[in-house]
Formats: C-alpha cells, structure tokens, sequence
C-alpha cells in the first residue's frame, strides 16, 4: 500500500451527512461499472467519508510476488466513483478527474452509466443528476481531446432508445436523461455511426413505430408528459431537419388511420 493517501475532496465539506451515507448506500448496493474486488468497499467508504484516496491510477507501481502491478482498488473505472463519490455533482469536477484516465476508459465510464442509470426508476434523482453530469464531463473530456463523443461512442442513441423503451413498457419516462440531452440528440443524429447508427435504425425504429402506430405496450404511455412534450414538438416541426427526416421516415410508412395524433393538448389513438 502506499505510505501517503491523497485528499480529493475538500476537508471543509461535511462528508459524513445523512444524504452522502445514502448516496454511499445506493451506489454499493448497485454494481454500476463492472466487478470489484474484496478491497473495494474499504477503498470506496474511505474514499465517500473521509474524502481519501491511495492513488488515482489505475495499476499501482508496487508489484506482488510475480512482478504483477497491483490495481487500483476501486476498478479499473475508478475515475466514475471518484466523480459519483464527489460532494457536489459538477461537469467541471468530474472533467478534472477524468482526463486523468485513457479516452476509451471514459467512454466505458459514460456507456455504463446510460446502461446501467439512466431510466432506472429506482434510482435517486441525486444519482441520476450525477450521471447526466458524468456523461457531459466525458464529452468534454472527448472535446479537448480533439475527439468527437458522437462519432466515437453510441450514448446519445442509447438514450433515445431508453427513453422510448421506457414509454413503451413503463409507460413512463421517469428518471430517463432524453429530455436534458435532446437537444444533443437532435442537433448530432446526421453524425451516428457504428453501433449508435445500428440502434438508431433498428431498436430505436422498432420502438418508434409502436409508439406512433397507437401499439405502446403500456396503456399509460401516451399521458407520459415527456413523450407529449417530444411527440407536440415533432408535429410543430421544432426539430433539425435531419431529426425531423428521421421521424417522418417511421411516422409516413404508418397508414394514416392507424397514427398517433395531436390535439394541441394530447396525443389521440386511432382506438379513441
């Protein structure tokens, strides 16, 4: 172990509040970020409570018996629990620490956190806020990099297609981070490629037709005050016209009786 531990957060903030104990508590009951190991709890309580951490890299210069180097105890995505960990949630918090980390190590980190957080319906608005945060701090990290976020990673589609599988079979779009990042969504969809195309085309297709065909599989689904919002916004024409084109693709190939419409106050099924 090393002699000295490094203070990461500041010792003027109260670290041990009854909503950091909970934040602790929620984080350790669900395994966001891939496997940890017997010393992870101690390294993260330590981390959460006194704000103290043996070291920001991801392998440690000491070795074991075989010459292996050790790694960090809190995973090889310790940068996402040092940011989730933080007293406040801030992009530009979370920047700072994660530039420290291998650009594919970040993408990992703002994949998991879409997978694993956004949409989770019982999980905190403290946790969800955070994870919008991290995954904004990961495209800036990608921005200074001279990277592009969109291109290299399939987040953003994820989220779309979590915020339409969430409608559709929750009937709830609660928890879901679409509504922050539409804008995002909106403004980059000409630029998917890879897998986020793939989804794009195929499951978030897929979801998008049930919805504006009337089939939601909740019966719900069409009061969720999001998809309103978003649905309202589509028929004003209120999208890029590469957002717009890809919603008219699904929305025409359905046959006129069978559309969801809107009434300027709600979305009317052809059953109603």
């Amino acid at each position: 172990m090393t002699n000295s531990l490094i203070q990461v957060y500041l010792k003027d903030v109260n670290l041990k509040s009854d909503e950091r104990k909970r934040l602790y508590k929620e984080i350790l009951e669900k395994d966001f970020f891939g496997e940890r190991d017997k010393y992870f709890q101690r390294a993260f309580k330590r981390l959460m409570f006194e704000g103290e951490l043996e070291t920001y890299e991801l392998l440690l210069s000491e070795t074991d018996e075989l010459g292996i180097r050790r790694p960090n105890n809190l995973g090889h995505m310790a940068g996402a629990y040092i940011c989730l960990a933080s007293p406040l949630p801030s992009v530009d918090f979370y920047q700072s620490v994660l530039r420290r980390y291998p650009y594919v190590t970040c993408l990992d980190i703002a994949e998991a956190a879409v997978r694993y957080i956004d949409g989770d319906s019982s999980v905190s608005s403290d946790l969800i806020l955070r994870a919008r945060c991290l995954i904004e701090a990961v495209d800036g990290v990608a921005a200074e990099l001279g990277k592009d976020f969109v291109v290299d990673g399939s987040c953003y589609a994820r989220i779309f297609g979590g915020f339409l599988s969430n409608v559709s079979y929750c009937g709830s779009s609660e928890n879901c981070l679409f509504p922050y990042f539409l804008p995002k969504i909106d403004a980059s969809i000409s630029s998917f490629t890879g897998q986020a195309k793939k989804l794009m085309d195929d499951y978030s297709e897929d979801l998008l037709k049930q919805l504006f065909s009337g089939e939601a599989n909740h019966p719900t689904a069409y009061l969720d005050e999001e998809f309103k919002i978003f649905f309202s916004r589509y028929v004003a024409r209120e999208y890029t016209s590469q957002f717009l084109s890809y919603l008219d693709g699904v929305y025409n190939a359905i046959s006129l009786d069978k559309r969801i419409q809107w009434d300027g106050a709600k979305i009317l099924c052809s059953a109603d």
